[in-house]
Order: structure tokens, then sequence, then C-alpha cells
């Protein structure tokens, strides 16, 4: 009878894992699909010049439309996944932002281009704080920062591999079937995802009690609610207190997180990662029909780029997550 009891136990436990594990897995699958869809521009910039006839500066508007709506967008990207859940949310701007990289391969003067990416930025912009959303509800707070550190590293790896995608693809698809075969994985992706994941652990059919018991370890991120109970001849009253009316989400303290060094820092931090972009050269050799004695050199330094991205996030990553968790 012990033995039973023992066995029925471990298979929750380890279900439990693989769950939020898998909920992770699937939003590092999402941010290399972002990172590959909004950087496949930049691979085959000089070959949609060409074949449009613009100009450099034509193609840098294009660029820069996206980042332009990307920085815009944040904070009303983050304020409509509060109201519409992370569920739903993430999936709408995954399945947008696709047809928006599918929609750059109509383009035929820098206006659609321009438009096109202006979109894509806009709801690419929603993708992390949906992610930030999902992470705080499905993972402990003490894993927390790894969790944020692993899917950190997977936005630079899913550039590196757009990288090496676009030079070996553009040349046989053509930059716009490239553009349709990149967005093909976000829209699956999306369908995917709205029928799969769920808001909480205690929604999904797949967690058990034993699993809810796991996510829920550990310190609660959230403060506790203080009762004001009311002094009647010098003793605490233990009246609870009034219900507050259901009125959704309490209001977001902006002053406080606008004047807050630790996310200052951060915003310097990120300001770094946006200088050290690069371009791409192994699309740009395979452009120029260079011999293979040349890209294939190319390609091991973007192979050894990959792992070095990969070691500086999750630290990086790490060290932030744990200090915004404080």
């Amino acid at each position: 009878m012990p033995n039973r009891v023992v066995v029925t136990t471990a298979a929750p436990l380890w279900r439990a894992v693989r769950m939020h594990h898998l909920v992770l897995a699937a939003l590092c699958v999402i941010t290399s699909i972002n990172y590959i869809q909004r950087n496949s521009l930049s691979g085959a910039e000089t070959t949609i010049r060409a074949q449009l006839h613009l100009t450099i500066a034509l193609t840098g508007n294009a660029v820069g439309a996206f980042f332009l709506a990307y920085s815009l967008c944040q904070i009303p990207s983050g304020w409509l996944a509060q109201r519409l859940s992370p569920r739903w949310a993430l999936a709408l701007f995954a399945a947008g932002w696709s047809v928006a990289t599918a929609a750059c391969a109509l383009a035929d003067d820098a206006t659609d281009l321009v438009l096109a990416r202006l979109v894509m930025g806009a709801l690419q912009a929603g993708i992390f704080p949906c992610a930030t959303m999902i992470l705080l509800v499905w993972y402990p707070a003490q894993r927390r920062a790894l969790a944020t550190a692993i899917l950190n590293s997977f936005m630079l790896i899913g550039g590196a591999v757009g990288s090496i995608l676009t030079g070996f693809l553009l040349g046989p698809l053509g930059w716009r079937w490239l553009f349709v075969g990149y967005a093909l994985p976000g829209l699956v992706w999306a369908c995917w995802f709205a029928w799969w994941f769920r808001n909480r652990p205690n929604e999904h059919p797949g967690v058990s009690d034993a699993d809810l018991k796991l996510l829920n370890a550990g310190p609660r991120v959230s403060a506790p609610v203080r009762s004001r109970g009311r002094r009647r001849g010098g003793r605490r009253s233990t009246v609870p207190p009034r219900a507050a009316a259901p009125a959704g989400p309490p209001p977001t303290p902006l002053l406080a997180i606008f004047l807050s060094v630790p996310l200052l820092l951060l915003c310097l931090q990120l300001v770094k990662h946006l200088s050290a972009v690069k371009p791409n050269p192994i699309a740009t050799a395979r452009r120029q029909k260079r011999t293979i004695a040349v890209i294939q050199p190319r390609r091991i330094t973007s192979i050894h780029g990959i792992i070095a991205a990969v070691a500086e996030e999750v630290h990086v990553a790490g060290v932030e997550a744990g200090w915004i968790s404080l």
C-alpha cells in the first residue's frame, strides 16, 4: 500500500515540472520567431532596394518605422494585455505581426514597406508585457529569474538564426517568398497558443493539485492586504474590512515606475543592446555571390555569436530579473 502512494504522488510532480516548462518553451519559440521576423528586412535590404529602386534613406525609413512604433506602443500593449488577458492578447499580437510580415512581401514602394513595418512594430511591442504576465503566474518566484534569463537569451538566438536563414534562403526563394515563409510559423503558433494555453494554472486541464502546490511554492510577490480594524476600548477590532467593489485592477503607480532607479539602469542596458546591432554578414556575402571559403568562416562566427549571446543573456537577464523581483 505505501508503494502505491509513492507512485501516485510522483507522477503529478513530474507533470508539474513539465507543464510550466512547456509554457516557458512556448514563449521561447515565439520570441525566436519574433526576432527572426523583425530582422528579416535588414538581411534582404540591398535586394529589396535594388528591385524596388529605392534609396538607402527610404529603406532606412522602413527600418526606423518599426522601432518608432515598437517604442510608442510598449505601454499601450501592456494595458491591452491586462484587459484582454495574456492568452488572447499574445495570440492576437503574434497573428497580427505575422500578417504584417507577410504584407511586406506585397510592397511595391517605400510607402507600403513603411506601413507594414509600422504595424509590425506596434504589434510586436506586446510580446514582453504578455510574457512577463505569464511568467508571473506560471513560475514560482524563486525560479522566475532563471526563466526570464532563458527567455531573453532566445531573443538573440532568434536574431542569429534569422541571419543564417536569410543568408541561405534569400537566393532560392527571393525576398517576397522569404517574408511569407517567415510569417507562417507565427500564424501557426498563434492558433495553437490560443487553443492550448490558459491564463492561470488552475484553469489548465493538464495541471493537477500537486502541480498547483509546486507552482505556488516560495515567496509571494503580491503584497498582502492589511486589515483596517477599528480600535474599541484599546483593543483592535476583528471586524473584517468592507469588501471592495469589483472595479478592475488597481491604478498603476506610473510616477513611481518612471522614477525607479533599477528601471532606469535597465533602460540603459537596453540602449547598450540596441547600439550593438550589427549588419548581417552572411546574407551580404551570399547576395554578392562570394565563394564558400568566405561564407563558411562567417557562418562559424555566427554560431559562436549564438553561444556568446546565450551566455551574456543568461548572466545579464538573470541579474535583471532577480533585481526586479526584490
